[in-house]
């Protein structure tokens, strides 16, 4: 359902609110924290890096787009927004991985560790989407040709 709504914004060129892309965007992620993993390189990058390969490809609904849209503010006001829910969004998962909760630690990690991945695929452009920049080196390394023991 929430594919049929995207592509039904792409189809009608339509730019949703940030809360509703936000809220479908739940459904369409991997995991509700994917949304700001996805754009955590802004802490460093400027904003030649956020020209999404998703705006070039017609995808209407673009989390900038929509953020801009919504509050009225510039890509570099949407930038700063997003820095600011990554860094708040950092802070709830470490401050949640510290606390005693009745979930193994160790499936807390992978969960940790899953936001780590995200955090490292999607750092300055999207190694995930375009494997070939530096990605593919990397995993190559870590797989093919492992540092021995």
């Amino acid at each position: 359902m929430a594919e049929h709504v995207e592509a039904r914004w792409r189809y009608e060129g339509n730019v949703p609110t940030f809360d509703e892309y936000l809220e479908n965007g739940l459904f369409t992620s991997a995991a509700r924290l994917s949304f700001t993993q996805m754009m955590i390189a802004m802490d460093e990058a400027d904003t030649n890096a956020y020209e999404w390969d998703e705006e070039k490809r017609g995808i209407f609904a673009t989390a900038s787009r929509c953020y801009m849209k919504q509050h009225k503010v510039s890509r570099k006001e949407a930038i700063k927004a997003f820095q600011e829910m990554i860094g708040e969004t950092w802070k709830m998962v470490n401050e949640g991985y510290m606390r005693p909760t009745p979930v193994a630690h160790e499936l807390m990690r992978v969960g940790l560790n899953y936001q780590r991945m995200l955090d490292f695929a999607y750092t300055d452009i999207d190694h995930y989407t375009k494997p070939e920049k530096t990605f593919k080196h990397l995993i190559l390394k870590v797989f093919a040709y492992p540092i021995p023991l």
